[in-house]
């Protein structure tokens, strides 16, 4: 695959806001994705290349900040219009209390989970993320692991899918 990497501050792609402090810890040079311009990803999507969009944002004074990743796809996602959004990521998908893959979920359970013990740390911003994408127009979500990413990109399937009701 050609790829173009870029960060999420070049063209404008993505901009943020200074996260706020954290339990009374400064965060540094991190922020929240505010906005998103999709109009450099749509240039390199046009060339016939994948862009590769690094964390990156610029906040309001042009500094640089370090945003979660998984809100950034989630925000390009909505500025780009898409219909589904894949992470590919470490863990088989969303796991249920005994361990097992979940393999399709709505945004109302999505939400009881999050509230439960059974969701932690990195899927905490993934699920954060896909219900974002879910209320601005973003029809579908798949969270797939290593052994997932050819069926996810061949025909669609694996991982857990989240789908907007």
């Amino acid at each position: 695959v050609s790829a173009a990497g870029i960060s999420g501050a070049d063209g404008g792609t993505l901009h943020a806001e200074f996260h706020p402090r954290l339990g009374g810890v400064d965060l540094g040079f991190v922020g929240r994705v505010s906005s998103s311009n999709p109009t450099l990803v749509r240039s390199i999507l046009g060339g016939g290349m994948l862009p590769i969009v690094a964390s990156v944002a610029l906040g309001r004074d042009g500094t640089l900040l370090n945003v979660n990743a998984d809100e950034a796809a989630s925000a390009l996602a909505v500025s780009l219009e898409a219909r589904r959004l894949v992470f590919f990521t470490d863990v088989e998908g969303l796991l249920d209390e005994q361990g097992n893959l979940v393999e399709r979920i709505g945004p109302a359970q999505a939400r009881t989970l999050m509230q439960s013990e059974v969701v932690k740390g990195g899927m905490l911003p993934k699920l954060n993320a896909c219900l974002s994408a879910f209320a601005a127009g973003v029809h579908e979500v798949v969270i797939a692991g290593p052994k997932r990413h050819e069926s996810v990109l061949a025909n669609g399937t694996g991982g857990t899918i989240l789908v907007a009701a």
